[in-house]
């Protein structure tokens, strides 16, 4: 595994691709524009990197020489909150959907402009995952519990900080039997605690906190994604799939996310029997 670094506490980008040459470019302008960079040729190391240095965002060949991209990115997605950017070859609208459907924020094909790249980068990180107080938040998941090695300062995307203190009820939303905890990032269903990426979590608390509302695609993707984003919007539909497995609904019975076909998304009929609403932080605006 190969590192170079820019100026420390920067956003760290980990680019795995089997191709020096493809490293370079990717680098190269991620550098000047004062990003960390690390890279790795292997499917192998580029698991190593993410478990000990937690990047913040991954760019990601599907080509690699010992682990097929597709899984590896599947695995990522369920173990780390980094943004995943697919850079492949690969152009055909079936390879875009099944890198979209493996958990990646964006695809990007090659050859590629070396600006538009660090564009993506910085539209993804300057979203952020807004909280009550405007912060961004910090990835979460089980690779992203490893501490950073000691030459490598964290980086303030990659860092959740630690805060004793108790539980705030204003930072619980409960409808029906399904409890939200924007301050500790947990959901529960029927008492039972579900494990979200932080993709997932932010469209569920949308939906929660517009339970009365039926959401357009662009609203969805302004609130969650960000107004400036470039990627494909059928990132939407895979990570609605997702989330909506977890929560135990599909097609036939939509308890908590409800399809709206041709207009959107709702909160499901568990709106209709909420137990109690507690008010949360500041709900995410919606131009």
């Amino acid at each position: 595994m190969n590192m170079s670094t820019a100026e420390y506490g920067s956003p760290l980008v980990l680019v795995v691709d089997d191709s020096p040459e493809i490293i370079v470019m990717s680098s190269t302008p991620l550098l000047q524009h004062r990003y960390r960079v690390v890279s790795a040729q292997t499917g192998e190391d580029a698991l190593g990197a993410i478990r000990d240095l937690n990047p913040d965002v991954i760019l990601l060949d599907l080509g690699l020489p010992d682990i097929d991209g597709l899984e590896l990115c599947r695995y990522v997605r369920e173990a780390s909150d980094a943004f995943i950017v697919i850079v492949s070859g690969r152009t055909s609208e079936e390879d875009r959907l099944a890198g979209f459907a493996a958990g990646a924020d964006d695809y990007l094909t090659k050859p590629f402009s070396p600006l538009e790249l660090v564009l993506r980068v910085g539209s993804m990180l300057r979203r952020g995952r807004a909280y009550g107080d405007g912060a961004s938040a910090a990835p979460m998941g089980a690779l992203a519990a490893a501490a950073a090695p000691a030459q490598l300062s964290p980086s303030p995307l990659a860092v959740e900080a630690a805060v004793d203190m108790p539980a705030d009820p204003s930072c619980v939303i409960q409808v029906g039997d399904l409890v939200m905890d924007t301050l500790a990032r947990e959901v529960q269903v029927e008492g039972r605690s579900i494990e979200l990426t932080r993709i997932e979590f932010e469209l569920l608390q949308l939906l929660l906190e517009r339970r009365n509302i039926v959401l357009s695609r662009d609203q969805i993707m302004d609130a969650v994604w960000g107004p400036n984003w470039f990627g494909d919007s059928h990132v939407i539909e895979t990570h609605i799939s997702k989330l909506r497995k977890k929560l135990g609904d599909n097609s036939r019975m939509q308890r908590y996310v409800r399809v709206i076909r041709g207009v959107g998304y709702r909160l499901g009929p568990c709106a209709d029997t909420q137990k109690s609403v507690v008010p949360a932080v500041p709900q995410l605006a919606i131009s």
